[in-house]
């Protein structure tokens, strides 16, 4: 159910919005990185409950907006996995 929510919501995500939640958690990215990043996650149909494919999106990250924000970006998917109890399913 969980996984189901996760993946309808990245999907319906609007580069706009992941911006803005970008800057919510201190992972500041323009809304042209959330377009190139939110491409590549449906172009490439990333599960983010799947290590292989979180840590193909974190390598994306890395090459294509920092090293930075890609460790940021790890940190903060096991950060809000724990706070929502969802570890389980890393």
């Amino acid at each position: 159910m969980y996984r189901n929510f996760v993946q309808h919501y990245l999907n319906q995500l609007s580069p706009k919005k992941l911006s803005d939640l970008s800057k919510q958690y201190e992972i500041p990215i323009s809304i042209r990185q959330a377009e190139q990043i939110l491409q590549f996650i449906k172009e490439k149909r990333i599960d983010p409950f799947n290590k292989k494919d979180r840590l193909q999106t974190i390598r994306f990250i890395e090459d294509n907006i920092g090293a930075h924000e890609a460790r940021s970006f790890e940190s903060l998917i096991l950060q809000l996995a724990k706070q929502y109890n969802l570890e389980h399913l890393l």
